[in-house]
């Protein structure tokens, strides 16, 4: 097997660290840069292919409802969390949400009174955001990107930027389009964390070929920094992500067909249709590894975020460095957690 090219240092990565991971019949594997601390998978699939992947619609139905009812409380509750973070940085004020799916971020957002922006590259669902919430959507690569020029307070990518096949380059995008003093909010899988080396090609948020950029922790502060901002908080639990990305990979390990606890709580017609097939019988195994798995996904989660330092997930607050003097003052105000 030939080697890749990193496309964040320029390095040849000679040898996989994950090999033969079949979606659609295709075989995919993972190339990890020691340098920058980031994989990538290849083969990368071309824009075309990207297209095709993005294209069921899957952010589209039910008027910017996506899950059952009873998991879009949760959502809600999870989507305010993110905003009351973001809140304790910026007040108020104008922001970006790049890749913003359903657009139902934004939509709590705008009811507390900023003034909100979106990207998502699906065109389809750019316009269903549009239509849905009244947000001012676009769709396309950011060199087409009609936004003026440091105009944002905030700009958010959450789960976003490991989809993308050009990551720098949306970094300097963000750094253009923030004000002096903007704070940039990424959060990404993290591929070292104890979930990823346990599961490995069953971890859930592994989603290969859709993830074409795998981050540590480490990797993506690096990064980050690296394009001219400063970090001054790091999460590594998120209660919405860290517990089910170890539930559900316990269940794709213990031979569950893959994901499909999480295909249950999808609300789309093509969800029913993929678990239509599975007996009651089935689905009582499912319940019983459900009840067994649950307590102990919250315990791992909690012990590899808060003892190890190496969560399922990384979120990583930053600020412009041309002002940063005046907004938090030294160095010591870096906070992880």
């Amino acid at each position: 097997m030939a080697g890749v090219i990193c496309k964040f240092c320029a390095s040849e990565i000679l040898a996989p660290s994950l090999s033969d991971i079949t979606f659609s019949n295709k075989r995919y594997s993972v190339f990890f840069c020691n340098k920058c601390k980031i994989g990538m998978t290849d083969p990368e699939p071309n824009n075309s292919q990207l297209s095709k992947l993005y294209e069921v619609g899957k952010y589209r139905e039910k008027k910017g409802r996506r899950f059952v009812p009873f998991i879009e409380y949760f959502i809600i509750a999870f989507r305010h969390s993110r905003r009351r973070r973001i809140e304790f940085f910026k007040k108020n004020g104008r922001i970006l949400d790049i890749g913003c799916g359903r657009g139902l971020f934004l939509h709590i957002m705008k009811q507390h009174g900023w003034d909100v922006s979106a990207v998502e590259f699906d065109k389809p669902t750019a316009t269903n955001v549009s239509e849905t919430f009244g947000i001012n959507c676009i769709s396309g690569h950011p060199d087409l990107w009609t936004f003026t020029a440091a105009s944002f307070d905030v700009i958010t990518l959450n789960h976003v930027l490991e989809h993308v096949p050009w990551p720098l380059e949306m970094l300097n995008k963000c750094n253009s389009l923030l004000k002096s003093g903007g704070l940039i909010v990424i959060s990404v899988p993290n591929f070292s964390s104890i979930q990823a080396s346990y599961a490995k090609e069953n971890w859930f948020h592994l989603d290969i070929p859709y993830h074409l950029s795998h981050f540590t922790g480490d990797g993506l502060i690096r990064v980050i920094e690296q394009h001219g901002f400063k970090i001054v908080k790091v999460r590594r639990f998120d209660l919405e992500y860290s517990p089910f990305g170890w539930l559900q990979s316990l269940l794709n390990s213990a031979g569950v067909r893959k994901n499909l606890l999480y295909s249950y709580i999808l609300d789309m017609e093509w969800s029913k249709r993929l678990i239509k097939d599975v007996s009651k019988f089935y689905v009582l195994i499912i319940i019983f590894l459900f009840i067994f798995f649950a307590p102990i996904s919250l315990i791992l989660s909690l012990y590899e975020s808060y003892v190890k330092k190496r969560g399922g997930v990384t979120e990583v607050f930053a600020l412009k460095k041309d002002t940063l003097s005046d907004i938090v003052g030294t160095d010591d105000n870096t906070k992880i957690i």
